[in-house]
């Protein structure tokens, strides 16, 4: 069989030769595996890239690392083979973190191109195995290799390499101190804080220093940014303007950078901003926008406004307003009124205007609530309720008879907000409504209301001839379940919609009251399979052994669905019957039956002798899960070695990656 593969892996078709690769898979279990692999690396020489790939992935799939490793680093050094080398790479690369000792003895070489390869490669792997290595590269004889060790530290984001890249600026090398700038703002730990601002004394690196500085959390990086919107070059001043804009977005106050750029440029500080804004750059001109809104500028609102057309960041644009607003409240009002056929602008002027809460803009948010469009009488509705003036309640409740349920669910937002529960009035016109969907929605406002006149209410609408309003009358219940008005839901039990009963037994199940226990078990033998899995979850939230037996008998149950729900509650209520009564799932037919009862064997360390011979099974995902279940156990060496033992033969590439996932653990 061998000879007729080689023959055909020297085919002049590079078809045929792809066709050898694929019949070495099929036939894999009955080649010797050196010589296997031989032929493998043999093909990972071809001219024709397709039969390249296709070696690659037989190899990782079919053979344990460490006995290809040996024949794969040679082809890195091969100077006239670019597709070998590249396979060599790939090969690297899919083996992922567990090639990392392996790169690290092959860097140890002279070859200064093949260190470089190797550095891609632990690079390409991004993982936090390949920092010890990375690291070692940085001390490199050769600026090629230094600096993509720098650029591979920065995309891994691990602060652990924060001393070692603050040790490159130390050596004065721009060729390695621009890199490990970037490394350090895609990282963005404080401890490297003095270094950024020690970069920004050099011309060369002030630009990388300066974005480093905005990805730093906390406003202390704003002033030592600031003083750059002048600098002479146009340049290093829009990464100023981009960095404050960054700064801004993650949480700065607004009021603070204004004050440190009021501080820095005096006078001169709202002519920079001008004239940024006049720049042709459209990334200049958004950011300083922004400032200008952080400044205060009314002559910013129509530009902003323009830009909230155009599908820029509206959060930001909203945010400059805001402070726009808060200086000069009537200038975003007369907008209101003269750019109410725009709905993306009256949307952002809206949403702005409901953020700030201030009083003066009542008027024209109950206003806003009879808008065309429906976004704008939603974002209405929740800038009311923000306002926290019981004064708004009446026009809320106009609004609640919206076309959209969007907005009903805003406006019902807003009124609890108010605390409009409080009104008995209120409650009574919102739960018996003629419409469902408001009845269903004045459940929220019973948070606040005085406990015997919810009750009232919610005794009400779990008798509502509404399935929905019943449904949504049992989330009253959520925490507030005691013996004084446990009634009331134990009589839903019976209720004639399955959403209603599966509901109740779930609030239920919540309380881990062992008084439950009985009325839940009912559900078991409930004639619709939704209801009998929310029986098991609900028992399974219980967690009382009284339950097992009755779970039990749902394991034979007509639904796989209520079967593995089963499976779940008796694994939660924990115990050795538990543990017998999931274990004689898996032999069940059914896949996923079998797989659940693997995962759910995972809570009990007894079990693990239990799930080694899945580690073998014929089905992929139940190999799958039974390695997941094994995880937590791989420092008991039955099974680590069991694990290893089936890793070396697993041919899918998922369940490869959880088995080496295990192992490296």
């Amino acid at each position: 069989m061998t000879d007729n593969i080689e023959k055909m892996l020297n085919a002049p078709d590079d078809e045929v030769r792809r066709e050898a690769a694929l019949f070495l898979r099929e036939h894999i279990s009955s080649v010797d595996p050196d010589k296997a692999i031989k032929m493998l690396v043999q093909a990972l020489k071809d001219p024709s890239w397709r039969v390249r790939k296709t070696a690659a992935d037989i190899l990782v799939e079919a053979y344990p690392p460490e006995s290809f490793f040996d024949y794969i680093v040679p082809l890195l050094y091969d100077p006239d083979n670019a597709g070998a080398r590249n396979s060599a790479i790939e090969v690297f690369v899919k083996v992922g973190p567990a090639s990392s000792v392996k790169l690290s003895e092959a860097f140890e070489t002279d070859d200064v191109d093949v260190r470089k390869f190797i550095i891609d490669i632990a690079g390409e792997i991004a993982h936090r195995s390949m920092i010890p290595l990375l690291v070692l590269a940085l001390k490199d004889d050769d600026e090629n290799v230094k600096a993509s060790a720098v650029e591979h530290l920065g995309t891994l984001k691990e602060p652990l390499v924060v001393d070692s890249l603050i040790s490159i600026l130390s050596e004065n090398d721009l060729w390695t101190s621009y890199p490990a700038i970037e490394a350090l703002g895609r990282i963005g730990d404080i401890k490297a804080l003095p270094y950024l601002i020690e970069a920004l004394t050099d011309r060369f690196l002030r630009e990388p220093a300066l974005r480093a500085l905005g990805s730093i959390d906390g406003d202390v990086v704003v002033k030592h940014i600031v003083p750059y919107l002048a600098d002479r070059s146009r340049a290093v001043r829009q990464v100023a303007f981009s960095a404050l804009e960054v700064v801004y977005e993650k949480g700065v106050s607004g009021d603070y950078i204004r004050a440190e750029i009021e501080r820095c440029h005096g006078d001169d500080a709202h002519r920079l901003i001008h004239e940024a804004a006049a720049s042709d750059n459209n990334d200049l001109k958004m950011s300083s926008l922004m400032l200008m809104g952080v400044m205060g500028e009314v002559s910013a609102i129509e530009p902003l406004l323009k830009a909230a057309s155009e599908g820029v960041n509206e959060d930001l644009i909203v945010r400059s307003l805001m402070h726009i607003g808060k200086r000069a409240p009537q200038e975003l009002l007369k907008r209101i009124d003269h750019l109410s056929d725009d709905p993306i602008v009256m949307r952002t002027l809206v949403s702005s205007i409901a953020a700030m809460a201030l009083p003066e803009f009542r008027d024209t948010l109950s206003r806003m609530l009879s808008d065309p469009d429906g976004h704008v009488r939603a974002r209405a509705a929740e800038g009311l309720g923000s306002l926290g003036d019981p004064g708004a309640i009446p026009d809320l409740l106009e609004a609640v008879y919206d076309e959209y349920r969007d907005v009903i669910v805003s406006v019902v937002g807003a009124l609890v907000k108010l605390k409009a529960g409080t009104r008995t009035e209120v409650l009574q016109r919102l739960s018996r409504d003629s419409s469902p969907e408001i009845r269903s929605l004045s459940v929220p406002l019973l948070a606040d209301a005085d406990r015997d006149e919810a009750l009232k209410t919610v005794s009400l609408l779990l008798t509502d001839p509404s399935a929905i309003v019943r449904r949504a009358a049992v989330d009253y219940f959520d925490g507030r379940i005691d013996g004084s008005n446990d009634s009331m839901l134990l009589r839903g039990l019976t209720d004639e919609s399955p959403d209603v009963r599966s509901a109740i037994a779930i609030r239920l199940g919540e309380t881990r009251n062992p008084k439950y226990l009985g009325p839940l078990v009912t559900l078991l033998s409930d004639d619709v399979d939704m209801v009998r899995v929310s029986g098991c979850k609900a028992l399974g939230l219980l967690g009382e052994h009284g339950a097992l037996d009755p779970l039990a008998r749902l394991l034979c149950d007509r639904n796989g669905f209520v079967v593995t729900s089963s499976i779940e509650a008796i694994s939660r209520i924990g115990g050795k019957d538990a543990l017998n009564m999931i274990a004689g799932m898996l032999t069940n037919p059914d896949n996923e039956i079998r797989r659940t009862a693997i995962r759910s064997l995972s809570r009990f360390q007894a079990a693990k002798s239990r799930i080694l011979p899945y580690l073998e099974s014929d089905d992929w995902a139940t190999r799958y899960e039974a390695v997941k279940a094994l995880a937590p156990y791989i420092h008991d060496s039955a099974v680590h070695d069991s694990i290893r033992k089936a890793y070396r033969s697993e041919t899918d590439n998922v369940v490869r990656d959880a088995f080496r996932e295990s192992l490296d653990a």
